[in-house]
C-alpha cells in the first residue's frame, strides 16, 4: 500500500505569511499603472507578477511541510485578469500607437480593478473546495477534517482573510468612486483621488497585515492550531481503522441515540505501526460480526500524519447479509439503516453524514466515476455508471489521488486540453 496523503502541521505564521505575499502583489497594482510610461510594459509587469505567484505555488506543492497557497493562488489569477484587460482595453481603445497611459487612463483604471479583484475573490468563496487548487489539495491529501490543522485551520482561516481583502478593497472602491465623482461634479480633490488610489491599499493592507493579522497569529502561536484539529487526529503514536459495511446494493451506517448525524458503527483504534493493519481488522471484525458473516474487505485508502506518527486507514467490508444489523444495533446500541445509491447522494445532499465519512463517500464517487468515464471511454464498459457491488472487483485504486482528477480531461476536447497543459506547466497541478 502506497503511503499518500502526507499531512504536515504547519506553523499559523504561514498563514499570515502568503497573505502578506498576496496582499503586497495586490498593493503594487496602482503603483505600476501610474509610474511606468509605455502601456504595454503594465501587462507585462502584471503577467510577471502573475506567472511569478503561480511558481510560488508550484513550489509550495513540492514542500515538505506544505502550507495552504490559496490567497497566492487567487491574486495570481486576478493579476492574469488584469493582464487580459490592460490588453484589450489600451488596444481596442486606444490602439497600439498611443504610448502613454495618461491620468484618464490610470483614473479609469483605479475605478475599476478593484471591483475585479472583488469578483474574481467572491467567485473563489462562492466555489469553496472546487477551484484546481483545493480540489488538487483534496485529492492528494483528502477532504479538511481528514487532515486536522493543515485542513481545517486553513480552510476556515484563509477563507476569513479572502473575505477581508473583498472588504478592504469595497472601502477603496468606495472612496475612489466617491472622490471621482466629487472631482467630476465640482472640479476638486484632484490630488487626493490620486493619492487614495495609489496609497489607500498599502495603508489599510498593512494595518490589516501587522496589526490584526501578524499580532493575531502571535497571539494565537501555541493554541490556534490546536484548538481546531480532527479529534480523530490529535493522538500522536495512534491508528485510528474505520470500516465501513457494504452489501451488493446498500452501505450501512448508523446513529447514537440523541445523534443527528450517521457514521461507521465500526470504528477502532491501535498503536502506531508502519503498515496496513489488515490482520487486526479482521480479528476486530471476528469478535463484532462474525467469521461467516461477511466475504471480503478491502483498503480503501489511508491518512497519514507523520511527523507524528499517527493515521487513518478507510476499509470497505464486503458482508453476506443485511441481516447482521441486528446484530451489531444490539451490540452497539445504535439505530442503523441501509442506504441504496441513490439514497446515499440524497442523505450526503442533505448534510446528515459525519464529515468523516462525507470524506470517504466523496473519495469513493469522484474515484469510481472517473474511472468509469475512462472505461467508457475506451469501449471497456458499457456506462458511465457504477453500482455499490463493483466496488468490490473494481481495479481503481482510492489511494491514487490522480483518478480524482483524470474525469476532468477529455479526449478530443481541445479547450480542456489547454487548460490542462496550462495546469500542469503554469500552476504545477500535474
Amino acid at each position: 500500500m502506497r503511503k499518500e496523503h502526507c499531512i504536515n502541521d504547519v506553523s499559523s505564521y504561514t498563514i499570515w505569511r502568503n497573505y502578506i505575499i498576496g496582499t503586497i502583489a495586490l498593493s503594487l497594482v496602482p503603483i505600476i499603472a501610474s509610474i511606468v510610461a509605455k502601456h504595454w510594459i503594465v501587462s507585462v509587469f502584471f503577467l510577471c507578477i502573475s506567472l511569478s505567484l503561480f511558481s510560488f505555488v508550484k513550489l509550495n506543492r513540492g514542500c515538505k511541510y506544505e502550507s495552504c497557497v490559496l490567497i497566492p493562488f487567487v491574486v495570481a489569477r486576478i493579476f492574469l485578469v488584469l493582464t487580459i484587460l490592460t490588453i484589450c482595453f489600451n488596444f481596442y481603445i486606444y490602439g497600439w500607437d498611443n504610448d502613454q497611459l495618461g491620468a484618464t487612463v490610470y483614473k479609469q483604471f483605479i475605478l475599476v480593478y478593484p471591483l475585479i479583484a472583488i469578483i474574481i475573490i467572491f467567485i473563489h468563496l462562492r466555489i469553496k473546495l472546487n477551484n484546481k487548487l483545493c480540489a488538487d489539495c483534496v485529492a492528494r491529501k483528502g477532504n479538511p477534517y481528514e487532515r486536522a490543522s493543515l485542513g481545517i485551520a486553513y480552510y476556515a482561516e484563509v477563507n476569513c482573510l479572502l473575505k477581508r481583502i473583498v472588504y478592504i478593497y469595497s472601502v477603496i472602491l468606495l472612496l475612489a468612486w466617491g472622490l471621482w465623482c466629487t472631482q467630476y461634479y465640482t472640479g476638486y480633490l484632484n490630488n487626493l483621488f490620486v493619492f487614495v488610489g495609489l496609497f489607500a491599499p498599502i495603508i489599510l493592507f498593512s494595518i490589516e497585515g501587522l496589526i490584526n493579522g501578524l499580532v493575531r497569529y502571535l497571539a494565537y502561536r501555541y493554541n490556534f492550531i490546536e484548538t481546531l484539529q480532527s479529534p480523530e487526529l490529535c493522538k500522536a503514536n495512534t491508528k485510528f481503522i474505520r470500516i465501513t459495511l457494504l452489501s451488493n446494493r446498500a452501505v450501512y451506517y448508523s446513529q447514537k441515540c440523541g445523534d443527528t448525524e450517521l457514521d461507521t458503527p465500526l470504528k477502532f483504534s491501535e498503536n502506531y505501526q508502519n503498515g496496513n493493519s489488515e490482520m487486526s481488522v479482521r480479528k476486530f471484525l471476528n469478535e463484532k460480526i462474525g467469521l461467516d458473516a461477511y466475504d471480503g474487505i478491502r483498503l480503501a485508502y489511508v491518512t497519514e500524519r507523520l511527523e507524528n506518527n499517527c493515521s487513518i486507514e478507510h476499509y470497505m467490508c464486503f458482508v453476506k447479509s443485511e441481516s447482521l444489523s441486528n446484530l451489531l444495533e444490539k451490540r452497539t446500541d445504535e439505530i442503523g439503516v441501509w442506504l441504496e445509491k441513490y439514497q446515499l447522494q440524497e442523505a450526503f445532499t442533505q448534510g446528515i453524514f459525519s464529515r468523516m465519512v462525507c470524506s470517504e463517500l466523496h473519495r469513493v464517487f469522484v474515484v469510481m466515476q472517473g474511472y468509469k468515464e475512462i472505461q467508457f471511454q475506451n469501449k471497456k464498459s458499457d456506462t458511465k455508471d457504477f453500482t455499490l457491488s463493483e466496488l468490490k472487483t473494481t481495479k481503481a485504486d482510492f489511494s491514487d489521488s490522480s483518478w480524482l482528477l483524470k474525469a476532468d480531461i477529455k479526449d478530443g476536447n481541445f479547450l480542456k486540453n489547454i487548460m490542462h497543459l496550462w495546469h500542469r506547466y503554469i500552476e504545477g497541478f500535474n
